[in-house]
């Protein structure tokens, strides 16, 4: 196929759910997808488990075998996009090859971003990062070849928790160290962060805090220790780089299309640029607190915007209203949600907040003029929907605000005229 109605380039969550926006709308036009990635698809949030041997790879699917066939999508996989050529409408892959579209999604994600580090090179043996399941697999293939004693994680956000998980479920401790003053920095409150740290401490796990990596020593081209700007030295066979992702927008580069931090695009997910539009991580999107662009790369933003986009790409007029931060993570049998701003600085902020130590409960709430704005649960996350739809509906909780931090919280709890209003309302489908 050397030209097609849709084409997008990436073959995640945004890309799958441009497919089914597509096709939503348009039931014939041609769709074909290219990723540089050899697998079909997979879900990020559970390669720990693939590397922890929870679950087999072929369980890390989130469309099954049959998807593409029946979306009547083909799918090009090991093939990344070299080029972008906005003005013929044309991309071109490996071995010169080139595809013409009529409309353009680029869904490519973010990739891992590597600190200034003394010695570190692609070319070490011991040495990963934890974003894609290639990543996990070499990282398993490795642990098998070399059984190492112990690892050390640079990065204590929640790349770094999940990686930290995979290994424990192997029984082979980690050490984890963060440039922050506590674990999730961007995620969660310093008493949540605590909770986490303290879970993770029982489990086999050292933490290094305001300190990082400014040394790697090698011996036989393998990893042999790690130093840190504190001078401390801890000897490793295994290093997982998890310090954050950066917006993957090299296919752009020689392009007409804006990118500030990741590609900027409109309501719509369009660019600036006719008939090309972005989304998932590698698009800087409408913010839903603030009227500007945010780069939020997480699963449930890159689900929704791939599915705006695509929808828009068959001539919808659909807008996304933005969505904010949404964190999920489960550290054995621990729990932990965050929405939305949890940390805030300002004292025109009402918190309320519920903390109960034995049972690693945690419960708190950021409020703005009686509307909910955040929110941590850890521990019991079993109304964590509800309290979503109360942000994304933005509804004022005066009358049953004395209410939220209960366990017995639930949707029975509201008043009807509130149960009416998010029943009816678009965040049902959340």
């Amino acid at each position: 196929m050397n030209r097609t109605d849709y084409l997008i380039i990436g073959n995640s969550v945004s890309g799958v759910n441009a497919i089914e926006g597509i096709r939503e709308y348009d039931s014939k036009g041609e769709i074909l997808v290219v990723s540089e990635e050899p697998f079909e698809n997979y879900s990020r949030p559970l390669i720990s488990y693939f590397l922890g041997r929870k679950i087999s790879q072929q369980q890390t699917r989130f469309r099954d075998e049959s998807f593409y066939s029946d979306m009547k999508a083909h799918l090009l996989i090991n093939n990344p996009a070299i080029s972008l050529d906005c003005s013929n409408h044309a991309i071109e892959l490996p071995a010169g090859k080139k595809i013409r579209y009529q409309k353009l999604l680029i869904a490519t994600g973010a990739k891992p971003w590597f600190p200034p580090i003394d010695g570190l090179s692609n070319q070490l043996e011991g040495i990963f990062t934890f974003y894609s399941l290639n990543d996990a697999i070499s990282l398993a293939q490795y642990i098998e070849s070399v059984n190492p004693d112990n690892s050390v994680i640079l990065g204590a956000g929640l790349i770094g928790l999940k990686a930290a998980e995979g290994l424990l479920m192997r029984n082979i401790p980690v050490t984890i160290i963060e440039m922050a003053d506590r674990v999730l920095p961007n995620t969660m409150d310093v008493k949540g962060s605590e909770i986490i740290q303290s879970y993770l401490a029982r489990h086999n796990s050292e933490f290094i805090k305001n300190d990082t990596i400014i040394r790697i020593e090698s011996e036989n081209n393998k990893i042999k220790r790690v130093i840190l700007k504190s001078g401390k030295q801890i000897e490793t066979e295994c290093l997982i780089i998890a310090v954050g992702v950066r917006p993957a927008t090299t296919i752009v580069k020689n392009s007409p299309i804006v990118v500030n931090r990741g590609i900027v695009v409109d309501n719509n997910l369009k660019t600036n640029v006719s008939d090309v539009f972005a989304a998932g991580d590698v698009a800087e999107a409408p913010d839903f607190f603030e009227n500007k662009n945010a780069l939020i790369p997480i699963w449930p933003v890159a689900a929704k915007t791939g599915k705006v986009a695509g929808s828009n790409m068959t001539g919808q007029n659909i807008s996304y209203a933005g969505l904010y931060p949404m964190n999920s993570i489960q550290i054995f049998e621990l729990p932990a949600i965050s929405f939305g701003i949890t940390n805030p600085q300002s004292k025109n902020f009402e918190i309320l907040e519920k903390h109960q130590p034995d049972s690693h409960f945690y419960r708190k709430f950021v409020l703005y003029d009686n509307r909910i704005v955040g929110c941590i649960l850890i521990g019991n996350i079993n109304r964590a929907g509800i309290y979503n739809l109360l942000i994304r509906e933005k509804i004022v909780v005066t009358a049953f605000k004395k209410d939220l931090l209960e366990e017995s919280f639930g949707f029975l709890m509201l008043p009807r005229e509130v149960r009416k209003h998010i029943v009816v309302g678009e965040s049902m489908e959340v």
